[in-house]
């Protein structure tokens, strides 16, 4: 899915199996990852470093406006690792306790097929269908966000290769709120 030319082969990346025990136990020990609950609300958002790394973005009232209108009690928030800060605390959505481990890691662990993902642009929310070949609604929010954000050079090219490349995506990408809703009404 590159959008850019390298002067070698590219070879796609073997699927990986969830069922490969021995596969599971390497990449636990090596994040030391003791299959601690990973329970989760019917939509899970995904924050991104965007306020650690102190990038202006509106995703805070966004994610706010989005949980009170699909209601707290069905809204999981799960944090970026480099955030320190709860920002979401008030929101009374659950947080999901991803740990030190990384998101993928938790993907390979547990199935979040019932579940719906929104972000504004993590390429996290991908690894389930770019490495398991699971498919989970996903919704991405970086045309809905308010301010002045930025997508950085190229990601759209790439979202939308991996979109075309794959037999009904189950992929997002909303123009407006309204969209967002109807999407969200759809899916939650």
């Amino acid at each position: 899915y590159l959008t850019y030319d390298i002067p070698c082969e590219v070879k796609k990346i073997p699927l990986i199996s969830k069922i490969d025990e021995r596969y599971r136990k390497i990449v636990n020990g090596i994040f030391n990852y003791n299959e601690r609950e990973a329970k989760s609300r019917k939509l899970i958002i995904f924050e991104e470093s965007f306020y650690a790394d102190r990038t202006p973005i509106e995703d805070y009232p966004l994610f706010c406006e989005i949980i009170n209108k699909v209601t707290p009690d069905m809204v999981s928030l799960k944090l970026h690792p480099r955030n320190t800060t709860n920002r979401f605390l008030k929101t009374k959505a659950h947080i999901f306790d991803a740990g030190h481990a990384p998101w993928e890691v938790l993907q390979l662990n547990n199935s979040y097929e019932s579940n719906v993902f929104a972000t504004i642009t993590s390429g996290s929310v991908l690894a389930s269908m770019l490495y398991f070949d699971e498919k989970i609604p996903t919704i991405f929010l970086y045309k809905v966000v308010d301010g002045d954000f930025k997508l950085k050079s190229n990601y759209e090219k790439y979202l939308h290769k991996v979109i075309n490349s794959m037999q009904d995506p189950l992929i997002y990408i909303p123009e407006n709120k309204e969209q967002m809703y109807c999407i969200l009404e759809e899916l939650v």
